[in-house]
């Protein structure tokens, strides 16, 4: 639970979400969210290298997401340079 106030982890403890595919392949073991679609993506040739799987810390308040909503943009520009080569 982050800090109510600042928005923050509590103190002495860190924690973030998982980012990349496997942020979404499964919720738990025999639980898969997006999985199967993953590997069908996998069955024609795309891999995490041109594949990009936005996570989302649910634990952030309105206030508080700035940051990763400007991860998500930098990371979708990035990756339009990329695919015009």
């Amino acid at each position: 639970m982050m800090d109510n106030e600042t928005g923050l982890d509590p103190e002495g403890i860190r924690v973030r979400p998982v980012s990349g595919l496997v942020a979404a392949d499964y919720f738990a073991p025999g639980y898969f969210v997006w999985a199967v679609l993953i590997e069908n993506l996998a069955s024609i040739g795309y891999e995490e290298k041109n594949m990009y799987m936005a996570s989302y810390d649910w634990r952030l308040t309105f206030q508080n997401t700035e940051v990763p909503c400007n991860k998500l943009i930098l990371n979708s520009q990035t990756l339009q340079k990329f695919l015009k080569g």
